[in-house]
């Protein structure tokens, strides 16, 4: 029971980990002028808001009964399918918008403005990144799969 939840978790939670735009916002967070304390703050901040975001989840969860004589409810499977096809959707817009589009030759704005960023500042594009679709719905799958397998 506790490793099917572990591995359920697990899946999305590296789904989140490898979100390549946080893996540069941090690189470039690291070599930028303000040193490394923004690029901790980013990490830290990140880390903690999936978390609030999991609880969240977790919470709602718990209250909307989500796991009946341990076995997940019916609508905790109807939300994984919904978030599994939402992922998929997201990853077709997302590729056809790279074959489609001429490949960038400057640095996008956002990671621009990386380059001269504050603590605050890390940690406010922190909470945006958890925020971001993909990852937002990576947290709810996360979410309520740990609650389903009854952890």
């Amino acid at each position: 029971m506790i490793g099917q939840a572990i591995g359920e978790v697990l899946a999305f939670g590296v789904g989140v980990a490898l979100s390549p735009l946080a893996i540069v916002a941090v690189v470039v967070m690291l070599v930028a002028r303000g040193g490394a304390l923004p690029a901790w703050t980013f990490a830290g901040t990140w880390m903690v808001s999936l978390t609030l975001a999991s609880t969240l989840v977790l919470l709602l969860a718990d209250g909307a009964d989500a796991s009946a004589t341990g076995e997940p409810a019916t609508w905790v499977s109807i939300v994984k399918i919904v978030v599994g096809l939402l992922l998929v959707l997201f990853g077709v817009r997302s590729r056809g918008e790279r074959v489609s589009g001429e490949a960038e030759t400057e640095a996008p704005g956002r990671m621009r403005k990386l380059d001269n960023v504050t603590t605050a500042k890390a940690a406010g594009f922190a909470v945006l990144f958890v925020v971001k679709p993909k990852n937002l719905l990576l947290t709810i799958g996360a979410g309520s799969s740990s609650y389903a397998s009854g952890w």
